[in-house]
């Protein structure tokens, strides 16, 4: 009778432990239209909250991301090109945001397991300092050069998250994958990241 105890508490205590998951991920960031391209590297800490996988649910995850973007285009400067000059200018960007998402695992088949879809809202803050106008000053001798107006726009920010996945085990605890974002927030920011990740199971 004690052995019985004993084995079902244990089995209980195994059946409600739920597996938690630290992500490290990171990647190219295309802001806006693609004019200036950057790299992304987020920490996520999540946990699955459903306690017995059933059909098309394998894992839910819920819990947070902190992410930080950063990119610019940088025009030439000295002796500009004509076309270099009307065609491309100064957009430089800073992100640092949170992301509090849920993640969505369909499938519990070995090889289609890892794919995965996140998707929630996010905080933020942004530096964006922009090209408001340029003109191009003589040094003499033929030597030109690209003098800029700056305008800097800078705040707080709301707004969503999207991201599809796909990981593999690669060691004991240890997954490895890709992923795809696209994201969007109250001050017009259309931005995408095509990246890797890194997780470990943590129990």
């Amino acid at each position: 009778m004690v052995f019985m105890f004993t084995y079902h508490a244990a089995v209980s205590q195994h059946s409600t432990t739920k597996p938690t998951y630290v992500t490290l991920s990171g990647g190219h960031v295309a802001f806006g239209t693609g004019v200036a391209g950057g790299f992304g590297v987020g920490l996520e800490v999540s946990r699955n909250i459903i306690d017995k996988p059933s059909p098309f649910v394998a894992q839910l995850l819920v819990g947070g991301e902190l992410f930080f973007e950063s990119g610019v285009s940088a025009p030439v400067t000295q002796n500009p090109p004509l076309n270099g000059f009307f065609f491309k200018s100064f957009d430089h960007h800073n992100h640092a945001l949170l992301w509090l998402k849920a993640a969505y695992y369909p499938f519990q088949q070995k090889i289609v397991r890892g794919l995965h879809l996140q998707i929630g809202p996010t905080l933020g803050y942004k530096q964006r300092t922009t090209e408001r106008e340029a003109y191009l000053v003589s040094l003499g001798g033929g030597e030109f050069q690209r003098r800029s107006v700056l305008r800097y726009d800078n705040g707080a920010y709301a707004g969503y998250r999207i991201s599809v996945g796909y990981e593999l085990p690669v060691a004991t605890k240890c997954t490895a994958g890709v992923r795809a974002d696209f994201s969007n927030n109250t001050r017009g920011d259309i931005n995408t990241l095509l990246g890797v990740k890194f997780g470990y199971r943590l129990n």
